[in-house]
């Protein structure tokens, strides 16, 4: 579990235990005969919960996890995805759940681009393979919840230059950043 998913606002839950708050509601929702798989990620993705009709044994294990200090890799979840999804049920409805705090550079587009590809294939090949029988073809779909404690959205330095004034010269720099709300921001310099 990723560093940014233990960040801390006085008053607010980290978003670690709301993601894991709301992973416990959706496990506890399941339907008798559903299926579920639990995984983590942090720069890379552990299996916590194979696929099991009894997930709701994994929320113990589940509630004692706790952020460690690696960045955030998100794609680094989907060849356990794709390794899940070779062992899924033929004609069922697959629902793959992101919660994350959706960090800057969690994600690589390539890698999203290629995922996506290969779900839409693997879609058109049972359909395919099944077009002799009754049964229908299971879709995969996909839920992003995002997670993450509000905060400017970008933040940049716009412009820095030296200043000369009475003989003293003095580095200059102009910061901007945009946010989903108003929030009080400090800059520290050092």
């Amino acid at each position: 579990i990723s560093r940014s998913m233990g960040r801390r606002v006085e008053g607010r839950p980290t978003p670690w235990e709301t993601a894991r708050d709301l992973a416990s509601q959706l496990i506890r929702k399941t339907l008798p005969g559903d299926r579920t798989a639990v995984l983590l990620t942090g720069s890379t993705t552990e299996l916590l919960a194979p696929w099991t009709n009894e997930a709701t044994l994994y929320l113990p294990s589940l509630s004692t996890l706790q952020t460690g200090s690696a960045e955030t890799q998100l794609d680094s979840a989907f060849e356990p995805l794709r390794s899940l999804l070779a062992q899924r049920r033929p004609g069922v409805h697959i629902e793959i759940v992101f919660l994350t705090d959706n960090p800057a550079n969690g994600w690589n587009t390539s890698e999203i681009s290629t995922f996506a590809q290969d779900i839409a294939s693997s879609q058109t090949r049972e359909s395919s393979d099944r077009s002799l029988t009754t049964s229908a073809t299971g879709e995969i779909s996909l839920r992003l919840i995002d997670v993450g404690l509000p905060a400017p959205r970008n933040a940049w330095l716009t412009a820095a230059r030296l200043r000369t004034r009475n003989s003293e010269t003095v580095l200059h720099v102009e910061a901007s950043c945009t946010s989903d709300s108003v929030m009080q921001r400090t800059l520290r310099v050092s």
